[in-house]
């Protein structure tokens, strides 16, 4: 579906547990219209498909990847990076994982843009 709809602004995918994997999070990190992603809940989502970000620049608006347990905050950054001028809303809630912590805060820093960051239940991540 993704390859014949490469004009997609809006995807959403939250709840969809097996259909965003990394082989697929190539193929969305190439929709260059992209502006709302909402992949919460994707349980085979790992660091390698959000590799696939590393040296882009995407116009996304808001990322929502709630519930995600198989990432890593050094894994967001890549995303972060590649959106960091368009950010507006982030949301990382509910991952509880040992991988996810502060330097997640840091790699959203440069998001000058952000007006709304949720990343309740991650309990590794104080201030």
């Amino acid at each position: 579906m993704i390859r014949n709809n490469r004009d997609l602004e809006d995807l959403q995918l939250s709840g969809c547990h097996n259909a965003v994997d990394d082989t697929s999070m190539r193929l969305i990190s190439n929709l260059e219209y992209l502006t709302f992603l909402d992949i919460s809940y994707s349980k085979t989502l790992t660091d390698k498909g959000l590799a696939s970000y590393n040296e882009k620049t995407v116009p996304l608006q808001a990322v929502i990847m709630n519930g995600c347990p198989s990432i890593s905050s050094a894994g967001l950054g890549p995303l972060i990076t590649s959106c960091a001028s368009t950010l507006l809303d982030f949301e990382c809630a509910d991952c509880d994982q040992p991988e996810m912590k502060n330097d997640l805060l840091q790699k959203l820093a440069v998001c000058w843009n952000l007006v709304t960051l949720d990343v309740t239940g991650c309990v590794n991540i104080d201030d």
